[in-house]
């Protein structure tokens, strides 16, 4: 069975909330936690976490970021000393709203076609 399209970038934009939940944490710490920052912590493939940090890095959302591409075609990505931009508060912030009102959706539905259900 395929997966569609909406369900695999959902999981991508799930995992980009998470990552920068975790860099707004951390901004107490004096290092970053990379015990809860990696692929397997936030139960994602390696390739969709490393991709998902350049992504962030480039559109800027996160800085220091160490991404080096060798000759061979192999990548190799450092993000010990990363951290969480302006940018990246502001974009966590907003689509932290969107992902609780989405949430609440399903609940507005439901208590919809119970009150719909009762009238009838």
């Amino acid at each position: 069975m395929k997966r569609s399209t909406d369900t695999y970038s959902m999981k991508s934009l799930v995992a980009i909330h998470k990552i920068l939940k975790i860099y707004d944490d951390n901004l107490d710490a004096d290092e970053l936690n990379t015990e809860a920052l990696n692929a397997k912590a936030l139960k994602i493939s390696e390739n969709r976490f490393i991709k998902i940090i350049a992504m962030l890095s480039k559109a800027g959302y996160i800085e220091n970021v160490d991404i080096r591409e060798f000759q061979d075609g192999s990548t190799n990505t450092d993000y010990s000393e990363s951290r969480i931009t302006l940018a990246g508060l502001k974009y966590y912030a907003e689509n932290s709203l969107f992902l609780r009102a989405t949430g609440l959706l399903p609940e507005l539905i439901s208590a919809g076609i119970a009150t719909i259900t009762s009238m009838l």
